[in-house]
């Protein structure tokens, strides 16, 4: 007989029931889930494969570590632990967002510049804090009676930097399609700040590193040039780097210094999309105050447990005039089924159905 696994709250629970309480009833408190969408997939091999970059850097300061220390290494084991629903077409295959993982890693690690010793790791339990989880029990009853294993977070990398007065900086990665232009309050990032206070490592700084999903492209005209000869004409600063630019220059017999490029290349240091690094942080009253919030919503959580999939209303979006079409409950969200059915009709799709495909990549398959 084995240990029963605990039952832990996490942020994204939490994001799930504010947004969908019939989804989130579904999936965390019946534990219907399938595999993951291929949505999350480019996002969850990127920072796998940064954490073991980083993890490679404190390993050759003398410190040990845990997990794979190799972008390579932490790809496959990411693919070979993590379930995904089948590649559909006209989309990135397994095989191609970890090529793109690779290349945002690298991307990711030249622009932190490790080596130049701006960042001192922060060691816990003896390891660096790279991806570490933390649980701390809620304090109460309710909660802990369903949430035994009370609140997890893991946070993606806990550093000094030495550009800020060597103090404790949180960092967050986000890979997605758009970089935003302004930094807004993040509640995940409040919420492990409060939770690296209570282990007494309070973070006086957050940031988040936002990486654009897609490869650095040769600006505009450049291109074409390299092909054919034609008259040089640029644009596109911002979905390019310095690297690739100076590259295709050297390809096509041009000085990346002459004069015609100084005001692009500038805008290329300045203005990139492809990243964006934004500051956040914020004080000890409010993390636990969001905290608090956090409770609340699993005292929610762990009550719906108790009272049955009718305490839980099907998709809250549709009810503020803005339909959700994200999950695979849509269609029957959208026919106005209870959450009782939702329930019943999950269990019957994913019954006698493989709920698991295997995504592995041999050696290789990796560039």
């Amino acid at each position: 007989m084995t240990d029963k696994k605990p039952n832990s709250y996490s942020y994204s629970k939490g994001d799930k029931w504010r947004g969908c309480q019939a989804e989130s009833y579904v999936d965390a408190i019946e534990g219907l889930r399938g595999p993951r969408p291929i949505q999350v997939r480019l996002g969850t091999l990127t920072h796998a494969a940064v954490a073991a970059g980083i993890r490679a850097y404190c390993a050759g300061l003398g410190h040990e570590v845990d997990g794979p220390t190799t972008a390579r290494a932490a790809i496959r084991e990411s693919l070979d632990e993590d379930t995904y629903a089948e590649d559909r077409p006209g989309k990135r295959t397994a095989e191609e967002d970890a090529e793109l993982a690779l290349e945002l890693t690298e991307r990711t690690l030249r622009l932190l510049n490790l080596e130049s010793g701006r960042f001192e790791p922060v060691i816990y339990e003896g390891r660096p804090m790279i991806e570490r989880k933390i649980r701390l029990p809620i304090d109460d009853a309710e909660v802990m009676e369903y949430f035994d294993g009370g609140f997890v977070f893991v946070m993606d990398w806990l550093t000094r930097d030495r550009e800020y007065g060597n103090r404790l900086a949180l960092v967050d990665w986000k890979v997605s399609a758009h970089v935003a232009q302004d930094f807004q309050l993040d509640t995940q990032l409040g919420l492990y700040q409060h939770a690296l206070g209570q282990i007494g490592l309070w973070p006086e700084l957050a940031w988040q590193y936002r990486i654009r999903d897609r490869a650095a492209q040769i600006p505009g005209q450049l291109k074409k040039r390299r092909s054919d000869g034609r008259s040089l004409s640029i644009s596109g600063p911002g979905l390019t780097t310095e690297g690739v630019f100076r590259r295709t220059c050297a390809e096509v017999g041009d000085n990346p210094d002459g004069p015609e490029y100084a005001e692009f290349l500038d805008n290329v240091r300045t203005k990139n999309t492809l990243y964006r690094v934004v500051f956040g942080g914020i004080d000890r009253s409010r993390a636990a105050a969001l905290f608090a919030d956090a409770v609340e919503t699993a005292r929610q959580m762990a009550r719906a447990a108790k009272a049955g999939p009718s305490s839980a209303p099907r998709n809250i979006r549709s009810f503020n005039g803005s339909p959700c079409t994200r999950c695979s409950l849509y269609s029957d969200c959208m026919g106005a089924l209870g959450t009782a059915d939702l329930v019943k009709r999950t269990r019957e799709r994913l019954q006698g159905k493989p709920q698991l495909i295997e995504l592995v990549l041999e050696e290789s398959d990796l560039p």
